[in-house]
């Protein structure tokens, strides 16, 4: 099975700890609408969701917002989870559940490997993984075309800290990112090599791209967590760690431009979420 070694054996640390569930945002409700949207008409939809993680996403699927105005009964009818770090399976268990007449499950696999039967799936989403198909994209797209039926959906969204929007998010995430030691990021594009795959052209057809911007309330304890929470951080030392730590309480102190919520230490962090939808030929 194909998985890049530090995302199993960081994120598997982080999803046992918890730390990765506590620390990482969840979705817009306007991105959440749009899929459920994109989804009408296939009535108990069948899903796949791979990398999972602590089941952040699929518990906005199970469970979504008012706002949205769904519930996921009738519109989904199971999610099977395919997660290849054990840590972040446990997590995902023990907080991850379905309302009544919806099947979940979860199971080891990769994007190279979905322990599923052919023309399985209504959609197939991910949320926060498939840059780590890096390089392995063409045999990643096989593999999804070959579950999904035709005119099947394939999601894959992403949360980014959006350093456009002020001066210390950006900072913040060069205090960070100059530890990504080459590893894959979405911030780095490199999962755009799809379209340039042939697997892509034979098996889908029309893409669309939503982007969303927000603002999430979160600490400075929040900020750090979020940041421990990365794996290219999760896999440094302890006193490498500490010294992030110590860097990014220093400009979030020297911060004057952030918007205070309320006098508790709660701030509005900004955020910009992508949706990329990609439909199987019929």
């Amino acid at each position: 099975m194909v998985v890049h070694a530090l995302a199993k054996s960081a994120f598997s640390a982080s999803g046992k700890s918890g730390l990765y569930d506590r620390a990482r945002p969840s979705y817009p409700i306007e991105a959440i609408g749009e899929i459920f949207k994109l989804l009408a008409g296939r009535k108990h939809a069948s899903l796949i969701e791979l990398g999972p993680g602590t089941g952040i996403f699929t518990r906005m699927l199970l469970h979504p917002p008012n706002e949205v105005g769904l519930t996921a009964s009738g519109h989904i009818g199971s999610i099977l989870a395919v997660e290849p770090a054990e840590g972040m399976r446990q997590d995902f268990e023990r907080n991850t559940h379905a309302p009544q007449g919806i099947e979940l499950s979860i199971k080891d696999g990769s994007f190279t490997e979905i322990p599923a039967e052919d023309s399985s799936a209504d959609a197939v989403v991910i949320a926060q993984a498939f840059h780590w198909a890096h390089p392995h994209y063409d045999a990643s797209i096989k593999e999804i075309a070959r579950v999904l039926r035709p005119g099947g959906l394939w999601c894959m969204i992403w949360n980014l800290e959006d350093r456009e929007a002020a001066q210390w998010v950006a900072k913040i995430r060069d205090a960070y990112e100059q530890h990504e030691k080459g590893t894959p990021q979405y911030r780095l594009a490199w999962w755009k090599q799809i379209y340039n795959e042939p697997s892509y052209s034979q098996h889908f057809v029309q893409s669309q791209h939503f982007t969303y911007r927000r603002e999430i309330p979160t600490t400075v304890d929040g900020v750090v967590d979020r940041a421990l929470s990365k794996s290219f951080i999760t896999d440094l030392s302890e006193s490498d760690q500490q010294q992030v730590e110590k860097n990014l309480r220093k400009i979030l102190a020297e911060a004057t431009d952030k918007k205070a919520l309320d006098d508790q230490g709660h701030f509005a962090f900004p955020y910009r979420t992508d949706l990329y939808v990609f439909e199987k030929k019929a």
